[in-house]
This record gives C-alpha cells, structure tokens and sequence, in this order.
C-alpha cells in the first residue's frame, strides 16, 4: 500500500490496518488517532512531523524505521520489532513498548516519560543517549551494551533488568528502583544516584559507583 492509498482509506473513515503491507511507507504531516496497524509490515517506513496518538502497533515489524519531529503518545508498540530504527527526539510518553525488540535502535533525546518497557529487547549498541526515562518502567528488559549517558531515569523501575556493560554516566538514577539488576560491568561515572534501591542487585566490576553512593 502507498500513502495516496492509505490516505484514500482514512479519508473514507477506515481505522483498521491490521496486517497490511506498508513496507516503505512515507507518513508526512499527518495527525492519525486510535488507528490499528497490529501485526502490519512497516518495515523502513518514515514518519515526518506526524502525530499517532494512541495508535495499536503491537506485533508489528517497524525495523529500520525513522522518525523526525514526530509524537507516538500512548501507542502500543508491545511485542513490535523495532531493530536498527531511529526515533530520536521523538516523543513516546505513556507508550507500550513491552516486550518490544529494539536492538541497535537509537532513542536519543527521546521523550520516553512513564512508557512501559518491560522485558523489552534493547541489548546491543542500542543509543538512549540523554532519552527520558522519568518513571519508565523497564522491569526485566535487556539493556545490556546500551548507551544511557545523560539520560534521565529518575524514579524509573530497573528491577531484575539486565544493565551489564551499560553506560550510564551522568545519568540521573534518583529514586530509581534497581534491585535485582544485573549491572556487571556497567559504568556509573557521575551518574546521580541518591535514594536508588540496588537491594539484590549485581555490581560486579561497576566503574564509578563507590564514588557516586558516597
């Protein structure tokens, strides 16, 4: 499907896209509410100052997508495979991205407030790089090899996640819940730590954390 299509079928007052094929798709300044792309094929497609508020993009495949200037407030992104995907500065606050596989995604500067990443897959080169994570709950994902520097992930549940060879330096960990992590490694230099729970957790080898806890 091309976006003249698509564009034909949402004018028409059709919402339900579910499994389509839109491989390479190219949204451009487009305001899209409650659609449902479950399961589509979205693979490379590009989403230019476009705003998807509460959009269903469970299971679908977003790998290799970009987005500029664009919002995806409250949308489900859970179980999707977002692998090799840029969605720098985008705004993905209150988003479902659980069990998401996101693995070399970058996510710098996004705004990714009190989204849901349980078990979601971001091991790897993935880049979160001054992302914010204020209250994100990221229980048991896989942030093995990502780049956190600066981001913010204050009051963000961490619990049983797995932050082994991460970097974290400068970022603000206050009132973020870690136990049970596994932090083998990571690095912590001048990350803010104050009132962080580490209880239970894997500290193996972490550079810059005596200093930061002091």
């Amino acid at each position: 499907m091309d976006i003249q299509e698509f564009k034909t079928r949402y004018k028409n007052g059709e919402k339900a896209f579910s499994g389509e094929n839109l491989v390479g798709i190219h949204f451009r300044d487009l305001v899209l509410e409650q659609l449902d792309f479950s399961g589509a094929n979205l693979m490379g497609a590009q989403f230019t100052s476009v705003v998807f508020f509460h959009v269903n993009l469970a299971e679908s495949s977003l790998v290799a997508t970009r987005a500029v200037q664009s919002k995806f407030n409250g949308s489900n992104f859970s179980k999707s495979d977002l692998s090799g995907s840029e969605f720098i500065n985008a705004i993905l606050t209150h988003s479902n991205l659980s069990e998401a596989v996101m693995i070399g995604i970058n996510l710098s500067m996004a705004d990714l407030t009190g989204a849901n990443l349980t078990k979601a897959n971001l091991k790897g080169l993935s880049l979160l790089i001054g992302a914010e994570l204020a209250h994100a709950d990221l229980r048991e994902a896989n942030l093995s090899g990502a780049v956190l520097s600066g981001a913010n992930l204050s009051g963000a549940n961490l619990s049983c996640a797995n932050l082994s060879c991460a970097n974290l330096d400068g970022a603000d960990l206050r009132d973020a819940n870690l136990s049970g992590a596994n932090l083998r490694d990571a690095r912590l230099c001048d990350a803010q730590l104050g009132q962080a729970i580490f209880d239970g957790a894997v500290l193996t080898g972490v550079k810059g954390l005596a200093l930061n806890l002091a």
